[in-house]
Parts: structure tokens; C-alpha cells; sequence
């Protein structure tokens, strides 16, 4: 089900309030990293504590719901109808601990990153 609420970037889609990947693979030096862009002003969050997400905090919805990416005190302003808020770096806490990839794991693949060359952004 889209997110209930129309965001800027959506206004003029096809499907009036669905809401666009934000999560995009770009290139950088002829390599692909992935990247988060926020939902309201499409630029790139670069520091996940000024950052949030906004989704419905609708208990009842067993299915779950759709989440928006803001920068922190500016664009977060502009989604309060989605009534819940985490702090992004909380929220990817929670999603490396519930995908299986605990610290260790993550610092083992920041270490290979670096092996492999892929650029600090």
C-alpha cells in the first residue's frame, strides 16, 4: 500500500502519493555505492543523526507501513502528517539487528570496503 500522505517528490507521479525509492545506487569514481536521498527535498543525507524517518504509527496495520527519509529541523517539518518519527541512525540500528548484521559483521564489511577500494563518502 503507498504512504498515505503525498510528498513533493510524488506530486505528479503517476500514482499521486506513492512514495520513490530513496535508496539509489550511484556511481562514484566508475564504482556503484549506495546512497539515501530525502523524500521531501531529494538531496543526499549525509549524516544519519540529522536525520529521521517518518511512517504511520498505525498499530492496527499488521501489514506495516511505507517509511520517509528527512533531514532533521528542516524537511521533517514539512512530513508531519506521518504521525511516527526515529532517528535514522537508531532506525539502522534496528534494521541491521533485525536483517542479522550485527556490529562485527558490519565492521568486517566496512574493512573489505575499504579493501576493495570503494570511496569514503
Amino acid at each position: 500500500m503507498p504512504f498515505p500522505y503525498p510528498t513533493p517528490l510524488s506530486l505528479g507521479q503517476p500514482e499521486h502519493g506513492k512514495v520513490p525509492n530513496m535508496i539509489k545506487v550511484m556511481p562514484v569514481d566508475e564504482l556503484f555505492v549506495p546512497m539515501l536521498f530525502c523524500d521531501f527535498c531529494g538531496e543526499r543525507i549525509r549524516d544519519a543523526s540529522m536525520a529521521l524517518i517518518r511512517f504511520k504509527n498505525d498499530p492496527s496495520d499488521v501489514a506495516g507501513t511505507e517509511v520517509l527519509y528527512a533531514h532533521k529541523n528542516t524537511c521533517e517539518m514539512k512530513l508531519e502528517a506521518a504521525s511516527g518519527w526515529m532517528e535514522l541512525r537508531i532506525f539502522l540500528d534496528h534494521l541491521s539487528n533485525n536483517v542479522g548484521f550485527p556490529a562485527k559483521a558490519m565492521y568486517e564489511a566496512q574493512v573489505e570496503r575499504k579493501r576493495l577500494g570503494f570511496p569514503e563518502m
